[in-house]
């Protein structure tokens, strides 16, 4: 008897690998985890595109124009009111 091996390893040897026979539970359920590996890598795809690559933002004026100066009066308040439409 080897002294480097256990009593436990002579006792039970491996088993061989036996091979299951595919059944119909089985197919189903490789074929669901297929699917929903298919799902996860989809949304974990779309979802690091948007977070590594944020749309472009385009450049829109710094100042709007919201009344005709020479209409203004000169050293009295006058309040304008306009209307500004943006798309978030």
């Amino acid at each position: 008897m080897n002294p480097n091996t256990s009593d436990a390893t002579v006792l039970n040897p491996p088993q061989p690998a036996t091979q299951v026979t595919p059944t119909r539970r089985t197919f189903y359920l490789e074929a669901i985890y297929g699917l929903q590996a298919i799902m996860g890598a989809t949304l974990a795809a779309i979802a690091g595109v948007y977070l590594f690559f944020p749309p472009k933002v385009k450049k829109e004026a710094e100042w709007v124009e919201a009344a005709d100066f020479n209409k203004l009066p000169l050293n009295a308040a006058e309040e304008v009111v306009f209307r500004r439409n943006r798309v978030d």
